[in-house]
Parts: C-alpha cells; structure tokens; sequence
C-alpha cells in the first residue's frame, strides 16, 4: 500500500544461505517466491535487531519512498551486519553483500566504553532531484550481532563523501554531516 505511512519492511525467517557478493538479483527473487513472509512498518533503515522476530538468520527488505528535499549530489551510506544493498529507482546503488561485520568505531576502551558508531565507509554520490524516489534496501542476517542502516549526507555536505572523521569531529554518530535518514523523507508523507 503506497499510502501507507512509513517503509514496508518484510522479513523472511529461518534463512540459513549466505548470499554472497553478486548476488541481488537471486536476493530480489527470493523476496517474490518464497512463502510465510512477515509484513510491518517502520519508520527509518536504523535497526540493530530485527523487528519482526528472531536476530539469527533472516531476510529483510525494506521499500518505500524517499523524499528528495532539494536537487543536488547526495552521499548515500549503508551499514550492515551482515550483508546488504541499496537500489533506489529501481538501479542498484551500492552494495556490500556477503557475512560479515559493520563498518563500526568503537570509541573508548574497555573501562569507559561507548557505543559502536556507524563508519558509513561504504558510501556512494548520487545526483538526484528534488521530489520523491523509490528505494529498496535489502539486509541478510546470519548469526550474531545484528545491524542495518542506511544514511546520507545532504547536498551542501555531500562533496566529500568520505567516512566519519572522529577526531576532529567528535564522536556523534552525524559528525561531518551524516545522519541516518529522518523519517520524515521516508513517511510517504509529501508536504504541500
């Protein structure tokens, strides 16, 4: 349902395959032939469990869409663990598929500890025009620690679209401009 507020997010449970790089496509697939999916909505791509039931071992998908506020060049960044992918209008713009870790900074030692924050290292430009755009992230979860994010950084931020830089900007999750994306540019809600 187009008007419904917010992304749809569908999990596949019990997935025990890794798809490994390359493999969108047959990820794509899976999502229009296999049976018993779970269908809910959220509000943004910031989880770091699945919200639709067991951690270990699942399928996500997530598809809604995306408000542009303004014309420009946008850094789109993806975190994952473990493997994901973005499309956006339907083209694949980044992916990072197969099992393995976040692109995270740990911050801190083992006595003064802080959370994992995203790196966004995996990050591409893009130049998309104001208005709204469709975009699917899809997200496998073997076992383990679990996390899927999707960020970007606006135009007048976006030229340099490389990772976090913690020392000369502290230790916030947005620093140099990054921040996962707000739900208000994913609620399917346009203003007039």
């Amino acid at each position: 349902d187009e008007t419904a507020i917010g992304l749809e997010l569908t999990v596949i449970e019990d997935w025990k395959r890794e798809l490994p790089a390359g493999s969108e496509r047959w990820f794509e697939d899976i999502f229009r032939t296999v049976p018993n999916q779970k269908s809910l909505r959220v509000e943004r791509i910031d989880q770091v469990e699945n919200p639709a039931g067991n951690n270990d071992y699942f399928l996500a998908r997530y598809r809604g869409p995306l408000l542009v506020p303004e014309d420009g060049q946008y850094a789109l960044g993806i975190n994952s663990d473990d493997g994901s992918f973005l499309k956006i209008d339907g083209q694949v713009t980044l992916s990072w598929l197969g099992n393995h870790f976040p692109d995270a900074v740990e911050i801190g030692s083992r006595y003064n500890f802080l959370p994992l924050v995203n790196a966004w290292t995996h990050n591409a430009t893009v130049s998309l025009q104001k208005g709204v755009h469709w975009i699917e992230f899809y997200h496998q979860e073997m076992s383990g620690t679990q996390m899927a994010h999707m960020g970007w950084r606006r135009p007048a931020l976006a030229g340099d679209a490389g990772s976090l830089d913690y020392f000369f900007r502290g230790f916030s999750p947005d620093a140099n401009g990054w921040e996962v994306v707000p739900a208000q540019f994913l609620d399917g809600q346009i203003p007039c």
